[in-house]
């Protein structure tokens, strides 16, 4: 089951995730690492309305005293029946920026969306491209290479919907989204206090 990135690239499932299982003594082979990438084969039967099946089961069975949020990289993941699952249990839906995914303020306009207890957005990739196309592009992110005025524009859209629902958020970049995260940060704030003196 998933708790963290999902991709298609392989058939290959990384160990099934057991209900209970971080509390037995099993060998550290046989633990869940977290966070877990869980390589979805691209025929499954459970492509996504079964997988949301799934999801809703293995939440129902896992402790209920942290906080969780789930990550996906494939847009035919965001369905209304993942959104209730996530919303039934309290859990957030990680909003991102990926390759194959609709932007995060896209993402942000779509019903159900503010699933949890909390906001989670991460500026990864500019859409299309892949990571191996970002680290040789970007390296040795020490400077803006290509700046992203929608993808900031969104993060900002995060900060205001976190403030009018008064849900905490949490806002990661990456380096490899315009060519420093710290620098993609400095000007996404400097946004954050243009609006604020509108």
């Amino acid at each position: 089951m998933l708790v963290g990135p999902v991709t298609r690239a392989a058939p290959e499932v990384h160990g099934p995730v057991v209900p209970g299982q971080h509390r037995r003594g099993d060998a550290p082979a046989a633990r869940l690492a977290v966070p877990t990438a869980v390589l979805w084969p691209p025929h499954d039967p459970l492509f996504p309305v079964q997988w949301s099946d799934r999801l809703d089961e293995f939440f129902g069975a896992i402790p209920h005293d942290l906080p969780y949020a789930v990550e996906v990289r494939n847009d035919e993941f965001l369905t209304p029946a993942y959104f209730a699952v996530l919303r039934e249990h309290r859990v957030t839906h990680v909003l991102n920026n990926w390759t194959r995914m609709p932007t995060i303020g896209e993402q942000l306009d779509l019903p159900g969306v503010l699933s949890g207890p909390f906001i989670v957005a991460r500026a990864l990739l500019r859409l299309g491209r892949t990571y191996e196309q970002a680290v040789d592009k970007f390296a040795p992110y020490d400077r803006i290479q290509e700046p992203n005025p929608g993808l900031r524009r969104d993060l900002v859209q995060v900060a205001q919907t976190a403030k009018a629902t008064r849900l905490p958020a949490y806002i990661l970049v990456n380096n490899r989204v315009e060519g420093s995260a710290p620098l993609t940060i400095f000007e996404v704030a400097r946004l954050l206090e243009e609006k604020r003196e509108q």
